[in-house]
């Protein structure tokens, strides 16, 4: 009996020195696995805002026609024209895929800071629908269209798909067919559908490119239908084949009547989700090779002349990780408005909707979701307080971004509110992104400008990155120098004047950055009036790109006169994204008494050109 105690008092000694040792390696090792770098991001909503980065990004032809907010959010559910989208194979060069003002594809390379390196592909009647870049290229799914003329007006008639796939340096490999015909005369005929649906790409647990688009197909009835089409391919572009070699792996009809199909790859299989207003009417979720289909949101049947537009669901995004898919949608069935849902696949077995808002607005509409940190979702959608239940396209100007925080779980961690500034946005069709660093974000194209996108970037951390820098190089001073209150005001009577290259002497002797005159900035002068060339200087110390006037900082009032290279400089710069719903100001003459009796102003610009507030544009709110 006394050995075994002491044998067991030996145990309960190792097990207490064993546990030390453990707790003692957790906290001198801090890379070990199970110590959570969720420690490390952010969860207030407010201060993941205020670390926002905007860029602006001057382009080397235009970018569609979207050079107005004024487009509508959505268009009967459709994604319309396909937002423009960064891709990387995790090196640290990127590529900016979009579509120029003719629907052609364009991609160009971007360094790590955004700043544009070359044009790499440039397609003619080929639009890019989307883009996988991976260790053999740039693979892109485009649609080929034709562009045909009635009467006074050109239209493009998008007819067939193609897979695409590119070296990094632009470079065809192939080139492949995927389906497409410009009519539907005889049984068979199979196109495409650029109007109702979206072209997506993804790539496959075995490796494959998996295509996933809306398609029209004349049937055996003598009836041309609408429905998805399915189709895969090797890293040649090689049609993947079914066991008997014979037919094709995929398929050519799932869902009658589809709109905003999406699909992603979960890691074991492609999970599958659109909305149907036939057969079958409602949501359906559904899986590949492992079919399962299931109707999580049953549609009553369609009334008399009831059409998809009474189908009251749109597709959000999807997001999966090990087995697991996260499915967002948006839905006004048996509820006061449209609110945003998401559901949960894990293991083919799939959730009830969880309904993570629940407000009186009339829409809140399709929603993106992407991870945040390694426990969370970051989700966001646009919202407006409309009282038109029936108005089907909100404009965007009209919208407000708003955003939530959950738990892989669905538990809410940061309730649904609004995101940035009220002039910060995405298109329905926006396809975000996520960087190797953690962050994520989206190419903004309503900018105003045909030459220019914005980059918007969205940070988890609590640690300031390494982030993305303007596109054009600012230099920094060489040396410090002492601030020589004296040269203030005739530095910034130089810039009113356009004098710029007396300005940045002064700025070098010792004229202070941020010298103010009548509550006026240097750098608001600047601004103001288009002198890219001090804008640049005063950046290069620092001067304070945050200041207002009456509500309105230099980036603001660059934008309201037009001066889109300093719009550049300082989009990425200015924290403060909101704008005084005061009219514009107009700045105070800075000249000393011996030359007040000269109309400077009227040298400078047009009589009358500051005081008329149509040319200088309306503030938005």
């Amino acid at each position: 009996m006394k050995k075994k105690t002491n044998a067991s008092s030996s145990l309960l000694k190792f097990a207490i020195l064993w546990n030390l040792k453990f707790v003692l390696s957790c906290l001198l090792v801090p890379n070990l696995s199970f110590l959570s770098a969720e420690s490390d991001i952010v969860l207030d909503i407010n201060q993941i805002a205020e670390k926002t980065e905007r860029i602006s990004l001057k382009l080397p032809s235009d970018h569609s026609y979207l050079t107005t907010t004024s487009t509508s959010y959505t268009n009967a559910m459709s994604d319309g024209t396909p937002a423009p989208k960064i891709v990387h194979n995790g090196t640290e060069e990127y590529y900016l895929v979009y579509n120029d003002g003719n629907s052609n594809g364009r991609i160009v390379s971007l360094n790590s800071k955004f700043k544009i390196l070359k044009e790499l592909v440039s397609l003619k009647n080929f639009r890019i629908e989307d883009t996988i870049a991976d260790s053999n290229g740039l693979t892109l799914l485009v649609s080929a269209f034709d562009v045909e003329k009635k009467g006074n007006f050109e239209t493009k008639n998008f007819h067939s798909a193609y897979i695409n796939q590119y070296t990094t340096t632009g470079k065809l490999n192939f080139s492949i067919k995927i389906v497409g015909t410009k009519e539907y005369k005889k049984v068979g005929d199979q196109g495409i559908d650029t109007v109702f649906g979206t072209l997506t790409l993804e790539k496959t647990a075995d490796n494959y490119y998996a295509t996933y688009f809306s398609t029209y197909r004349k049937w055996d009835d003598g009836v041309t239908h609408q429905s998805e089409y399915l189709a895969l391919f090797d890293s040649s572009g090689n049609r993947v084949m079914k066991s008997d070699n014979q037919s094709p792996e995929g398929f050519t009809w799932n869902v009658s009547h589809s709109f905003r199909p999406r699909f992603i790859n979960d890691g074991k299989q492609l999970v599958m989700v659109t909305v149907g207003d036939a057969y079958p009417r409602g949501l359906v979720v559904d899986s590949f090779p492992n079919k399962n289909r299931e109707i999580p949101i049953v549609v009553p049947k369609a009334g008399p002349n009831e059409t998809y537009q009474y189908v009251p669901i749109s597709t959000g995004d999807l997001y999966s990780k090990d087995g697991t898919t996260w499915i967002t949608f948006d839905s006004n069935l048996d509820r006061s408005s449209y609110d945003i849902g998401l559901m949960i696949k894990k293991d083919e077995v799939l959730s009830k909707p969880i309904y993570l808002t629940n407000t009186t607005k009339q829409r809140e509409r399709i929603p993106r979701i992407v991870p945040y940190g390694k426990d969370h979702l970051f989700l966001m959608w646009m919202t407006d307080d409309g009282n038109d239940k029936d108005k089907w396209f909100p404009k965007i100007e009209k919208m407000k971004l708003e955003v939530c925080l959950i738990k892989k779980d669905g538990n809410l961690v940061s309730k649904p509110q609004n995101f940035g500034s009220p002039n910060l946005f995405f298109r329905a069709a926006a396809r975000f992104f996520q960087l190797p660093d953690g962050r994520f974000g989206w190419v903004n194209d309503l900018t105003g400008f045909a030459d220019q996108l914005e980059i918007v970037l969205v940070s988890p951390y609590k640690q300031e990155l390494n982030v993305a820098s303007p596109n054009v190089d600012i230099e920094s001073p060489v040396a410090n120098i002492k601030l020589d209150p004296k040269l203030n005001q005739p530095m910034i009577a130089a810039i009113y004047n356009g004098n710029e290259a007396e300005a940045i002497s002064l700025l070098s002797q010792g004229a202070d950055p941020n010298a103010l005159y009548e509550g006026w900035s240097a750098l608001l002068y600047a601004a103001y009036f288009g002198r890219t060339d001090s804008v640049k200087a005063l950046l290069s110390y620092h001067a304070n790109t945050d200041f207002t006037v009456d509500g309105w900082n230099a980036l603001r009032l660059s934008e309201v006169r037009g001066h889109s290279q300093i719009v550049a400089l300082l989009q990425p710069l200015t924290k403060a994204l909101s704008r005084s719903m005061t009219k514009t100001p107009n700045p105070k003459n800075p000249f000393n008494i011996n030359i007040q009796g000269r109309n400077l102003r009227s040298e400078i610009e047009p009589p009358g050109f500051n005081h008329n507030l149509n040319q200088l544009g309306k503030p938005i709110n």
